[in-house]
């Protein structure tokens, strides 16, 4: 499963609060993931982060 930001990102940090382990700030601000590839176990918090997304600016494929 693989996990991305696409462009629409406005910072809010939910993502990153709520799974540090999947999501990290770049240096401009915006979401990214930790790796493009979502760690086995993590699926879940993957799902639930594109879902709780406010701007649904996470894509799980």
């Amino acid at each position: 499963m693989n996990v991305k930001v696409i462009e629409g990102c406005i910072s809010c940090g939910l993502c990153t609060e709520e799974f540090p382990d999947l999501f990290v700030m770049n240096d401009e601000g915006i979401a990214q993931p930790v790796l493009p590839q979502v760690p086995a176990g993590k699926e879940g918090e993957a799902r639930q982060a594109a879902e709780d997304c406010p701007v649904s600016v996470i894509i799980v494929e």
